[in-house]
């Protein structure tokens, strides 16, 4: 199954929106391609049931499954530690408890 750890990358910092935008990608399976209903049910799945993560697809990158978390305001410790843990439950509960999370995702 799909480990803990995932790539967690700061894709955009905007002062303006005092905030920043957190994200990566997962490889998908052919089966994302061939089954795009289904994939697109998958994704929806996951939002549904995420904390502050929100998932999509990426058609230019082959269907990869991408997720974005935008932490707003300034740095405070505890509350940007409770952020970070938010997109690792989002990533690896929902992924662990969905059946079809190896049908869509590279392992």
């Amino acid at each position: 199954r799909h480990s803990g750890r995932f790539d967690l990358q700061i894709l955009t910092g905007d002062t303006t929106k005092m905030g920043l935008l957190f994200g990566g990608k997962f490889v998908t399976a052919h089966q994302a391609r061939n089954d795009r209903s289904g994939y697109m049910e998958f994704i929806n799945d996951l939002n549904i049931n995420s904390n502050v993560t929100k998932f999509f697809r990426e058609p230019a990158d082959g269907d990869e499954l991408v997720y974005q978390a935008w932490y707003p305001g300034v740095y405070d410790k505890a509350t940007f530690s409770m952020f970070i843990d938010f997109i690792q439950e989002d990533i690896t509960v929902q992924f662990s408890m969905h059946k079809e999370t190896d049908k869509y995702l590279e392992g």
